[in-house]
């Protein structure tokens, strides 16, 4: 069973998502955040999490400190940004994090 975190302050794309994961992987289990603190929550009591799905933009991420913060604390955490944002400077941030983009 793979265990999945999206953590998007809109609940549409979070359910669009779900739907779409869940159409492609059996038995998954997805956990949801909708800010930063609540996402470090999740984190904090799932340890087998298989990744993490990021936006980058909502509340409490301030741009990168919520990534730096989370891939600190959470070193071999698998992360995925999701994020509708082409800025080269920022995919090349995220990359420079060891995150997929």
């Amino acid at each position: 069973m793979s265990q999945f975190l999206i953590a998007d302050d809109h609940p549409l794309f979070r359910e669009a998502l779900k739907g779409a994961l869940s159409a492609k992987f059996e038995g998954l289990e997805v956990f949801e955040s909708s800010d930063f603190d609540s996402t470090l929550q999740v984190l904090s009591e799932q340890e087998d999490l298989d990744i993490l799905l990021l936006d980058l933009h909502m509340p409490g991420n301030g741009d990168l400190y919520g990534l730096i913060r989370i891939r600190e604390d959470y070193p071999s955490l698998p992360i995925a940004v999701v994020s509708g944002s082409e800025d080269v400077n920022i995919v090349s941030k995220v990359m420079g994090y060891g995150v997929y983009s």
